[in-house]
């Protein structure tokens, strides 16, 4: 995992074991982990080795964080947030959200800290809430920020918050391939006052960010202000509210594909592909048990003649229902339409794999862009195999691997979310620091 300007206070380290490393080997990644954030930035992490930390970080008091989503389409990404906000006593979370869709808030109100987070319209996002330091928040995060910086109604109140308040913001970036000189300009107040810290969902879309995005920006600002770190967008379902989902009828071993079901344009996901590579392996072994589950929001993909009759379609879930499905699947397939979600794009499929305790089908190219995957989190696809051969040779596994390794990415997605909380943590405190040292713009200028 990439942690830019990573610098913390550890009294402790517990770093997760690996039955594949002896002693000696646990102790010498522990010593160098403890010497690295020590002693230097800690930059270049694979998460698998990201230890959970005991920090001394402490606020002084309740801070006040606002959450801003005025699209309505990243409820698993605000969750992640509200997850790791409500893992830190010190927080009080207002959060700014323009949807609320297929039931999420059931998954919200079994996040840590529901007593410290209201909801509310993103129509209340307004100067007339926050006239000063004192009535503000003291971090924003932008969960849409490519929008809330731009767009009139939220990008008045931005600038207010810059202007009138100490609040530091951390901007959530989707689509760093698609960053305008107009969101340029409106983050640049953020990035000179150095209030503001870049927000990307896996490695490789950060370093998208730092090598063209920020890039381009050189000639017009002080590039090394500019902040960019990866937070993987993950939280924890108990077992419980998933097994509330039925498992797969007929002793039948359930594969998924997750993605949006879009008509008007390329799909995100190889739907006609998988599909017509599932119906030829199908006809070639009948009575192969495994079935082929499609989930997402939508209209219903074209199937291939040799398909039809073969895939299940599952369409607009409620949240826990759609976490259920893969819950309940032995294997996610990636099926991407698209090598931008391997350079520049997030894909939703991965952190879904680790949140519903249901392994990847991945190769080395997505292990490499996914940093906070290991092999072991997923089913590797050699180079020579499809995703639908590895389907094949899956069937076969015994039900004791197949559900050992769903649990053990259970709980790897549960050490990951207190890491993530970990991480936010320090990156608000390392912005409050450099935000006590300046004051607002509009109190320089009085």
């Amino acid at each position: 995992m990439h942690l830019k300007d990573f610098n913390l206070d550890v009294n402790s380290m517990i770093a997760p074991r690996s039955p594949t490393r002896g002693p000696r080997l646990y102790v010498a990644i522990t010593l160098a982990l403890v010497f690295v954030l020590l002693w230097n930035d800690a930059r270049y992490f694979t998460a698998g080795f990201l230890p959970t930390f005991g920090i001394s970080i402490t606020f002084q008091r309740t801070l006040r964080v606002a959450v801003l989503e005025t699209k309505g389409c990243h409820d698993e990404v605000t969750a992640s947030f509200f997850s790791a906000l409500g893992q830190m006593k010190e927080t009080q979370v207002d959060a700014y959200l323009s949807a609320r869709r297929f039931g999420i808030d059931r998954i919200y109100d079994r996040l840590p800290g529901r007593d410290g987070r209201q909801i509310i319209s993103k129509t209340h996002f307004q100067p007339a809430n926050f006239q000063n330091a004192e009535t503000g928040p003291d971090v924003i995060i932008s969960i849409t920020s490519e929008f809330d910086l731009v767009e009139p109604g939220t990008a008045m109140t931005m600038e207010h918050l810059h202007n009138s308040t100490n609040a530091v913001l951390l901007a959530v970036v989707h689509h760093p391939d698609d960053l305008s000189w107009r969101y340029f300009h409106a983050v640049k107040p953020w990035i000179v006052s150095q209030r503001i810290r870049f927000i990307t969902l896996s490695d490789h879309v950060t370093d998208w960010m730092i090598g063209h995005a920020v890039a381009k920006w050189a000639t017009k600002v002080d590039i090394s202000r500019v902040p960019v770190s990866t937070f993987p967008p993950v939280f924890v379902i108990s077992e419980m509210e998933l097994n509330r989902t039925l498992a797969p009828d007929g002793g039948k071993l359930r594969f998924t594909v997750q993605g949006d079901l879009v008509m008007g344009r390329g799909p995100n996901r190889d739907y006609a592909g998988t599909f017509q590579q599932f119906g030829e392996m199908m006809h070639d072994n009948a009575n192969l048990p495994v079935e082929l589950t499609v989930i997402g929001e939508g209209g219903l993909p074209q199937v291939p003649d040799g398909a039809k009759g073969m895939i299940n379609f599952e369409r607009s879930l409620p949240y826990p229902e759609f976490y259920g499905i893969m819950h309940f699947s032995t294997a996610l397939l990636p099926a991407l339409a698209s090598h931008d979600y391997l350079d520049r794009k997030a894909s939703s499929t991965v952190p879904a794999s680790l949140i519903a305790g249901s392994p990847l089908i991945a190769d080395q190219k997505i292990l490499k862009a996914y940093t906070y995957l290991d092999e072991d989190d997923v089913y590797l696809r050699e180079t020579d195999e499809s995703e639908i051969d590895v389907v094949a040779r899956l069937a076969s596994l015994p039900e004791e691997v197949r559900n050992d390794k769903g649990a053990r990415l259970r709980m790897k997605n549960e050490r990951l979310t207190v890491e993530t909380m970990a991480l936010l943590k320090s990156w608000i405190e390392q912005s409050l620091q450099v935000g006590r040292q300046r004051q607002p713009l509009r109190q320089q200028q009085s």
